[in-house]
């Protein structure tokens, strides 16, 4: 993980099982989280 963080301005970590519903989230912006989990499965 540091290798593909370094040079990088900003980053975030949050707790995805109970901080996903913590962070408001504008509908415009949602692809930007957008992902998969390697079963074909696709969450936004």
């Amino acid at each position: 993980m540091p290798v593909i963080l370094h040079g990088q301005k900003y980053f975030s970590c949050i707790d995805l099982k109970d901080g996903y519903w913590q962070v408001p989230l504008s509908e415009k912006d949602r692809h930007k989280t957008a992902f998969a989990d390697g079963f074909g499965n696709l969450y936004q």
